[in-house]
């Protein structure tokens, strides 16, 4: 009898203990330490992908119209934000002409920062309505203006480059002089041979080049001096060569120039004429 009770008390107190055992909190589980190759899952699955600035594309959209778009002083803080789908606490963040991995603080669910090897702390929070990336700096909460919008890239421009999956080079081409023309002669006259500018960086038509990539980062951006400031690659089986551009003012038609050893603007070396199909 004695041992049959001893035994009872014991699996009540044994039960009694394990039912008072404390859970894990979810707040302990969010300030748990994560390992590097923790997963993107849950709600921040929502910041996987490219992010590209709309802003500055927008902007190059329509200051690709004048002499001079600025490509050297309007580009924004990062250029291109690449959450991997593999990770959750770091990112790939495309500025002053490198890829940076950098890593990511959360606040919460839709709000983080990332700090550039410059030392500047960026602030992003995630617009659920839009699907935007907000860029705000951290003392200017109540600014009805922005610093950039963020948008997710879209899935054409997408590329492997170095072995990342890119975009942004792919954006600025087609913001820029991507599009279909029709060659213009010496004689200025409009002839039959078209020439296709594809946002992938491929030219149909030419005999001479077969790629073109728009510059948009150093040191390109100081090939030229005076008014005109714009420079492109262009690429045929032997050589990559920069030229300088331009597009009229009601983008109707695209000049290109060689380069000279002044780092000016001299001789025409193609006239197009911009068709849409």
């Amino acid at each position: 009898m004695k041992s049959s009770l001893l035994v009872t008390l014991s699996f009540f107190i044994l039960f009694n203990g394990c039912k008072s055992k404390p859970s894990i909190t979810d707040a302990e589980k969010e300030s748990s330490p994560k390992t590097i190759d923790s997963v993107i899952t849950g709600p921040r699955t929502k910041f996987k992908g490219n992010w590209l600035c709309k802003d500055y594309l927008a902007a190059l959209s329509l200051k690709r119209n004048s002499d001079n778009i600025d490509v050297a002083t309007q580009k924004p803080d990062v250029w291109e934000l690449i959450f991997e789908d593999s990770k959750i606490d770091s990112v790939i963040a495309y500025a002053d002409g490198s890829r940076q991995h950098l890593p990511v603080k959360y606040y919460g669910s839709d709000s983080l920062s990332i700090q550039l090897r410059n030392g500047k702390t960026l602030f992003f929070t995630y617009d659920k309505y839009l699907d935007h990336l907000v860029q705000k700096r951290e003392t200017s909460a109540n600014r009805i203006k922005p610093e950039c919008v963020y948008e997710k890239a879209n899935v054409k421009y997408l590329y492997v480059e170095a072995g990342i999956k890119t975009a942004f080079s792919q954006a600025v081409n087609e913001s820029t002089i991507a599009n279909n023309y029709k060659l213009i002669d010496k004689n200025n006259t409009v002839t039959d041979q078209t020439v296709n500018f594809r946002f992938d960086g491929s030219i149909i038509g030419l005999a001479d080049f077969e790629k073109f990539a728009v510059c948009y980062s150093s040191p390109c951006t100081q090939l030229l001096k005076g008014k005109l400031q714009n420079v492109i690659y262009f690429t045929s089986k032997r050589k990559t060569e920069p030229y300088a551009w331009k597009i009229s003012g009601n983008y109707d038609t695209l000049y290109i120039y060689n380069i000279s050893a002044a780092k000016m603007a001299n001789q025409l070396k193609y006239k197009l004429l911009a068709v849409n199909d």
